[in-house]
């Protein structure tokens, strides 16, 4: 696993709703007064990116985490980690950000990093169909080994290029699914930002109304046992018989 340990940055401020992504909705209920409300502490959401290899899965945690592009292409091993922080009104919130290598090989290691995920970027290539096509197996993967993931985003990646996969499936998929959309360019940075308030802000909503939900429970202490820190006893050898 590759690590990120430069200092965590503010990456932007959520003052007004973020823009919605295309096809499905993937949280209609949320509102300008879940914003107003939203008074979570130092809140953390964690973040896995998930695709074929080569998509642009790595370009797209970089345009988000430091605002960077690079056009070298560096195959990531076992999964590569960053964080950022935003405020939600007024309230920091960060985001750990986890890439997953995309190499069949590699998917077995991948499913320990996916533990305890609230959200899941599902990447495809818009210049690939294939990669696109591979994206059900991705989705799969996520659902067997994940339980607390409070939205998916379906992110097509390369916008700058020539598209060939078309919007109809990508529609059907999303809706079948229910994966919100968001067409990128990390390039060009192309609604990379707005996939990140939007996921960002998602997760942050959620995890508060959980919280609030949640009944308080009582903590139960099970009483230590007693325990006898003397020697035991020596025993008296037997007399032996005439």
């Amino acid at each position: 696993m590759r690590g990120d340990t430069s200092e965590t940055k503010v990456l932007f401020s959520i003052e007004n709703l973020p823009q919605i992504g295309e096809f499905y909705n993937v949280k209609s209920k949320l509102s300008e007064d879940d914003l107003s409300s939203f008074s979570e502490q130092n809140l953390s959401s964690k973040f896995i990116i998930v695709g074929d290899s080569g998509v642009g899965k790595s370009c797209l945690l970089n345009r988000i985490a430091h605002d960077e592009f690079s056009a070298e292409y560096k195959s990531t091993i076992g999964a590569s980690f960053t964080s950022a922080e935003c405020l939600i009104n007024g309230n920091r919130v960060k985001m750990a950000l986890w890439d997953m290598a995309g190499q069949e090989q590699f998917t077995s290691v991948n499913r320990l990093y996916f533990r305890g995920a609230n959200v899941v970027f599902l990447c495809f290539d818009l210049t690939s169909q294939k990669s696109f096509d591979n994206a059900s197996r991705w989705l799969s993967v996520v659902h067997e080994n994940t339980s607390n993931v409070h939205a998916i985003f379906l992110v097509g990646c390369k916008s700058d290029l020539t598209k060939v996969v078309d919007d109809k499936d990508i529609s059907r998929f999303c809706t079948d699914n229910r994966c919100e959309y968001f067409e990128t360019s990390s390039k060009e940075s192309k609604m990379t930002t707005e996939l990140a308030k939007r996921s960002i802000f998602v997760a942050a909503i959620s995890i508060q109304q959980l919280r609030q939900q949640a009944p308080k429970q009582k903590v139960v202490t099970e009483q230590p046992k007693p325990v006898n820190l003397a020697p035991p006893p020596e025993e008296k050898p037997k007399k032996k018989c005439c």
